[in-house]
């Protein structure tokens, strides 16, 4: 099982898929709601930097294509602008959302999440 890391209210972009790993490693209070709150935080004081997006039926390296970056070639020498996929918001009150917002993660298969998949263009 994977674990996309999103962006929300870090130095980057909302949406912008920050990392990708398997579930076996281990999440730091930073990364993780669960983990902010079993060393002594509260759900009001969790700062949502990131959302956890559990991908079910996929793996680590299965999903490594949405770090692929996009290059803007038009100036010299050309520059990393970001990734060429980021995890579109679900809309507000829909299951995912409350998932992402209540618990700072979901559990999905790959047939969900690709919904929220847009490439940069």
């Amino acid at each position: 099982m994977a674990i996309i890391t999103v962006s929300n209210n870090s130095n980057t972009a909302i949406g912008e898929i920050l990392n990708i790993k398997e579930s076996s490693q281990k999440l730091t209070k930073n990364e993780s709601m669960k983990e902010w709150i079993a060393s002594g935080g509260t759900f009001n004081s969790w700062k949502r930097l990131v959302s956890l997006v559990y991908v079910t039926d996929k793996t680590a390296m299965d999903l490594q294509y949405l770090l692929e970056p996009l290059i803007d070639y038009s100036v010299e020498p050309p520059v990393r602008k970001s990734n060429k996929y980021y995890f579109k918001s679900p809309d507000t009150g829909s299951e995912l959302w409350n998932d992402l917002y209540l618990q700072g993660e979901s559990h999905q298969p790959f047939s969900v999440v690709s919904q929220y998949i847009v490439e940069n263009l």
